[in-house]
């Protein structure tokens, strides 16, 4: 009789492979059935992503937590090229006032998250490290929401712009911190405390600028047909991902860069910066599906309470934040608050924020990962819904009729 176990081991891949078939499966059928219902279809990705956790946890023989954050850092690098293919950075000198939304957005939030996390007796380099994170908006959730509603108008385009600069200040900060967590411990260099933080910010950047080059070199010599494109941006994501994890810099800081990047070093030609499209919509329902695994992972138990202190605490940082000085960028009063509350996702991005910093520093899973994952859980379901309430009462999503066609087109 052949042995179950050796079996096991050596089809460990084709099941695997199945499980990631099955969960592509079931998180585009319950996307479409949220659709339905008019709710967003992260939600139905992310609530898959649950019932993926559960499994995971039910097989402990089959690690599918490698092969799951790869596929969603893939995915996360998907939709962060589209975001900077969305966001024009020119709008700066236009309304300068939208750059005071911005900072006064972000230090909200990072004011209210840190002094909640310190009243829950939180360490105060970990407190500091969890509000930087918490100052990010789920780009992939935003993008996801807008182009399922086809959103267009002052709302959405302001929208993703703040999107775009909390992500990247969020990923930056955090990784600035990180010469903190090294002052904490006594027997750490000088050299490395300031060394290693620059390190990881300033080799994540260079990376991100030396791709983009690459790719507009490769570009112009292979021409510029949008598919020929759509490969090469393609391949750069897979190359930036490789590259960032193999050498310790800081993926999510290097997909952010490269997005961002790339699409301004070609805004002239508006072919350069092609999105994905549809041909990446499986890449993109296996993110969130994954990203989603946080609700299965999430300690609700102990963490439960502080948790929704924290993402309420964040969310009425940024809806008020944003609502009372929006106004002065020629927003009405009500749209003002509408885009506040837009802001509200979290998601992929703040998980691998966490990931990164729980493996250069276990202390800080021990210290702030329960809590940090929880509130990621939380808003993951609820951040949706509100990112489509708010683009659908400011009159900028598109009607149900042209969602249709658009959808089936």
């Amino acid at each position: 009789m052949l042995d179950l176990l050796s079996l096991v081991d050596v089809d460990i891949s084709s099941l695997w492979l199945a499980l990631v078939a099955l969960l592509l499966l079931s998180g585009w059928v319950a996307g479409e059935m949220c659709a339905r219902l008019r709710l967003p279809r992260v939600v139905g990705y992310a609530l898959a992503g649950g019932l993926f956790g559960i499994l995971d946890k039910s097989l402990p023989m089959i690690d599918l937590h490698g092969p799951a954050r790869l596929l969603g850092e893939i995915g996360l690098g998907v939709l962060l090229f589209d975001l900077g293919r969305r966001v024009d950075f020119s709008w700066l000198r236009r309304d300068p006032t939208l750059a005071l939304t911005a900072v006064a957005e972000m230090g909200a939030t990072f004011a209210a998250c840190f002094g909640v996390l310190r009243l829950l007796d939180v360490a105060t380099p970990w407190a500091a490290v969890a509000a930087a994170i918490a100052m990010s908006t789920s780009p992939g959730t935003v993008i996801t929401v807008v182009r399922d509603v086809r959103a267009q108008g002052q709302v959405t385009e302001r929208l993703l712009w703040l999107t775009a600069a909390n992500s990247t200040l969020a990923a930056l900060v955090a990784t600035l911190l990180v010469g903190w967590f090294h002052a904490e411990q006594a027997a750490t260099p000088w050299h490395v405390v300031v060394l290693h933080p620059l390190y990881l910010v300033f080799g994540s950047l260079l990376l991100a600028a030396l791709v983009a080059s690459a790719l507009k070199m490769v570009a112009i010599s292979v021409g510029r047909r949008e598919v020929r494109r759509l490969v090469l941006n393609f391949s750069g994501v897979l190359f930036t991902l490789a590259a960032a994890r193999g050498i310790g810099l800081s993926v999510p800081l290097s997909l952010l860069a490269l997005g961002l990047i790339t699409h301004h070093q070609n805004r002239r030609d508006e072919r350069s910066s092609e999105e994905f499209g549809e041909m990446a919509r499986p890449l993109i329902v296996l993110f969130f599906v994954f990203s989603g695994t946080s609700l299965a992972g999430a300690d609700w138990l102990h963490y439960g309470w502080p948790a929704l202190g924290l993402a309420a605490a964040r969310l009425l940082a940024k809806w008020l934040a944003t609502g009372l000085v929006a106004r002065s960028s020629g927003l009405t009063f009500r749209h003002s608050f509408r885009l506040g509350l837009a802001l509200a996702p979290m998601s992929g991005l703040s998980l691998m924020l966490v990931a990164d910093m729980s493996r250069l520093y276990p202390e800080f899973g021990s210290a702030m990962a329960g809590i940090m994952i929880a509130t990621i859980a939380l808003l993951e379901l609820l951040g949706p819904l509100a990112t489509h309430f708010a683009l659908v009462r400011a009159g900028e999503a598109a009607p149900d009729g042209v969602r249709s066609e658009a959808s089936h087109g």
